[in-house]
């Protein structure tokens, strides 16, 4: 089981993957359309989530983040050096922000995409790495897609969600108090955590570290108290859905009935945000 697929609607296709095989160092595992729709799959490699770029007919405007009324927040690709990786990615034109620490989190960078996506840079140990001298591409710091991030309103009712409905397991507990936020990072691993407390900081290296993808959780102080609140989520921002692979279909189509949960033909439905999520079977993941 994983989570297997980050979809986002691009306005040109071609200019997006060119941004992210030439300049984020993706492999480009398909290229299909249908009608008025084209898409392209790529990959850092088969045990992470790939990035689907959707193209279609459809207006789009993606919301400038951080924005607290969205949904959607970014993705973030871990790397052994942000320093580096800043470094390559300059030299090829990208524009970044400067790196920064986010104490007993992790050292963090921002930048965009050509639709102005918000990716962040995770690297994978904490404490500075000098940068590298030479010639040294952004695949040389071996990224891979680490994060997926939504925000969510209610955390307790999320979180049961994800774990009883959908079979995840919690992984990290990060409360961040000079920002008024908790993050909650889950995924698909049955591995022993380095320390048995879900905030303990020696876990964070190894959550960073992990080869596949993770679901993270933003919870922003305050908004599980507003009435009538509800994140903008819909594709008109970009962001489509997630898709995940390897759960039994059965089984998965009756906790989301237990929750009250649509499920759409496709295989298809939303978590209590909003945030869409399809079943991925195994013939369509290997095309």
């Amino acid at each position: 089981m994983k989570i297997a697929e980050h979809r986002l609607r691009v306005s040109n296709l071609e200019r997006s993957m060119a941004f992210y095989q030439s300049q984020l160092a993706m492999e480009l595992v398909s290229l299909e359309s249908e009608g008025g729709r084209r898409w392209a799959t790529l990959s850092y490699g088969s045990a992470q989530a790939s990035l689907v770029l959707i193209e279609d007919e459809v207006p789009l405007a993606v919301a400038v983040q951080p924005n607290p009324a969205e949904g959607y927040w970014k993705f973030s690709l871990a790397v052994d050096s942000v320093a580096g990786a800043v470094w390559a990615l300059r030299r090829m034109g990208v524009a970044t922000g400067e790196p920064f620490e986010v104490p007993q989190v992790a050292l963090l960078c921002h930048f965009t995409d050509p639709d102005g996506y918000c990716i962040e840079l995770v690297q994978r140990i904490f404490g500075s790495v000098a940068e590298p001298l030479g010639e040294s591409g952004f695949a040389s710091f071996a990224p891979s897609l680490l994060l997926s991030t939504v925000r969510v309103k209610d955390p307790g009712l999320s979180l049961a969600f994800y774990q009883q409905a959908m079979g995840m397991r919690l992984l990290s507990r990060q409360p961040v108090p000079e920002r008024n936020m908790t993050l909650y990072f889950l995924g698909y691993d049955d591995a022993s955590l380095p320390e048995p407390d879900l905030e303990a900081v020696a876990n964070r290296e190894w959550l960073w570290q992990r080869p596949y993808t993770l679901l993270e959780l933003q919870h922003i102080q305050g908004t599980e108290s507003l009435p009538g609140f509800r994140y903008h989520n819909g594709p008109e921002r970009g962001f489509v859905g997630l898709g995940v692979l390897g759960l039994d279909p059965r089984e998965l189509k009756s906790e989301l009935a237990q929750w009250g949960v649509r499920w759409e033909s496709g295989g298809r439905w939303v978590d209590p945000d909003g945030i869409a999520w399809s079943l991925i079977s195994m013939v369509h993941h290997d095309l």
